[in-house]
């Protein structure tokens, strides 16, 4: 839809790769208690169940602007899974607008 069009390009100007997902009747929205936008959810497998876990839920940095940005909660928590290193945040702020419910 043009909203996930809209999406798209807003997460591909500031270099994030990653699928959008287009929630329309909000089950994930509701499963992982988004309450704005843009909300991570960052989930991890367990090796040995298969099962999924929740390692890192909020916001994708503490500001309104990615390159102004002090803190990158999810590309940090990435950087660290990628070289096996424990992840620096569990939650991260949500900065954006409600989700409307």
């Amino acid at each position: 839809t043009d909203h996930r069009k809209e999406s798209e390009a807003y997460f591909s100007k500031d270099r994030f790769q990653f699928p959008v997902i287009e929630d329309s009747e909000q089950k994930l929205v509701k499963s992982y208690s988004a309450l704005k936008t843009p909300h991570a959810t960052l989930l991890l497998k367990n090796p040995d169940t298969g099962e999924y876990k929740v390692a890192y839920q909020g916001g994708v940095t503490n500001g309104s602007e990615f390159k102004d940005s002090s803190l990158k909660y999810l590309e940090e928590n990435l950087k660290a899974i990628s070289q096996n290193l424990p992840m620096k945040h569990s939650r991260g702020v949500s900065l954006g607008c409600y989700i409307k419910r």
